[in-house]
């Protein structure tokens, strides 16, 4: 990736952030991994039960593997709000003169080149799979709300093509809103903006359903504004050298505790703050930590480095080796078949987006600087040609 210039983003670089997006990606992985044999929770018992008699009491870990999957989502927000705004303190501390107007234009045509090529690319792959009638007008449609990255505010649409998409779309989506979050911010300064964000998540996660079923209202992106602004408030706090979570320590512990509770009873206030919190401090912790990364998370950074890849091929490649596997004979419902293929299918995945993470993003990401320079070019030799021409028509 090409270095940025004086009018680019910037952010400082943080090995361990790689290392939590591996993590995260993880998370998702075995998540959809699952939901892929056990589709139905009377799928996953009738397997469960299949174990020896000493493994069955680690049945209730086991069924809560779907909630995990949300988990790596939410953790992927706090990241991405993050980096984000650390992109923007970065570009301010080195364009202290430059009105923050100046940064948006940028901004967003980095977040294009960094994450739309390759999602309209892995969009184009899942809707192959995923449909026998590809021109029919109902294929069609879907393609293109999935495309416009709006899917998440039409209800039918929320799950199509391919699962994982609907927050590629809500990140997106949160990008948009962020100049807004930003102005407001400078405005009126980050502890009321960063109030009032969680206030308007807590809302239209609690509140509005009791008033409406309106996807597009309940489903708008600042729903999951409590974890992105979360990163937002990490990022910040950093800069003025201080902590969102002093005493982190203590504080992980009783998240942990209390997310496993919440998950086990699905009360829904705890079970929607427990693990947004836990990700925040976990993030912080992880930025707070001085000391060098050992051989296992050196591995873990290459695994985050293609972590959006993953992210965003993972379904269609599980879906392929699944159909191999069957006209192979293999029984996914046994336990050590489940297993090894699960190690096996990941590995096989990291192989082919280690190579999408470095043709496509990274390719798409040159192009784009490449792109902008020469626009950049063109716009500076358009103005010292006018400017001669001025001087000329003055006399001057």
């Amino acid at each position: 990736m090409s270095a940025p210039g004086v009018h680019q983003p910037a952010r400082p670089y943080f090995e361990r952030i790689d290392v939590l997006r591996a993590v995260a990606i993880g998370l998702v992985f075995l998540h959809h991994y699952y939901t892929t044999l056990f589709s139905v929770p009377e799928k996953a018992a009738a397997f469960v039960q299949s174990w020896p008699a000493w493994l069955q009491r680690f049945e209730t870990p086991f069924l809560l593997v779907p909630r995990m999957g949300y988990m790596g989502v939410q953790l992927f927000f706090v990241i991405s709000g993050f980096c984000i705004h650390g992109s923007y303190l970065s570009w301010r501390k080195r364009n202290r003169e430059n009105p923050t107007s100046s940064f948006l234009p940028v901004f967003f045509w980095r977040r294009f080149w960094r994450i739309v090529p390759a999602y309209l690319a892995s969009l184009i792959v899942s809707y192959v799979l995923c449909y026998d009638h590809l021109l029919s007008r109902s294929s069609l449609r879907q393609l293109l709300v999935a495309a416009t990255l709006l899917k998440t505010l039409v209800p039918e649409h929320f799950f199509t093509i391919n699962w994982a998409h609907w927050s590629v779309a809500v990140e997106w989506q949160l990008y948009v809103v962020y100049p807004a979050l930003l102005w407001f911010a400078l405005w009126r300064g980050w502890r009321m903006t960063i109030v009032l964000a969680w206030a308007l998540a807590a809302a239209l996660q609690f509140v509005a359903p009791n008033f409406t079923h309106a996807s597009y209202i309940l489903h708008l992106p600042f729903t999951w504004w409590f974890e992105w602004t979360l990163g937002v408030l990490i990022a910040e706090s950093q800069a003025q050298g201080q902590r969102v979570f002093a005493a982190h320590g203590w504080l992980a512990a009783g998240l942990v505790l209390a997310t496993v509770v919440s998950f086990l009873c699905n009360w829904g206030p705890a079970n929607w703050l427990g693990p947004r919190l836990l990700s925040g401090v976990v993030v912080e912790w992880m930025l707070l930590v001085r000391a060098p990364l050992g051989s296992f998370q050196r591995r873990l950074v290459s695994v985050g480095l293609c972590s959006y890849s993953v992210y965003l091929f993972h379904l269609p490649l599980i879906e392929l080796i699944w159909r191999g596997m069957k006209l192979a004979g293999l029984d996914p419902s046994s336990l050590p078949v489940w297993i090894l293929s699960g190690g096996v299918v990941f590995l096989l995945v990291l192989v082919v987006c280690w190579w999408s993470y470095q043709r496509l993003e990274l390719g798409s990401v040159r192009l784009g600087d490449r792109l902008w320079k020469t626009w950049e070019s063109r716009r500076k030799t358009v103005s010292i040609t006018s400017g001669r021409a001025s001087e000329v028509a003055t006399g001057v």
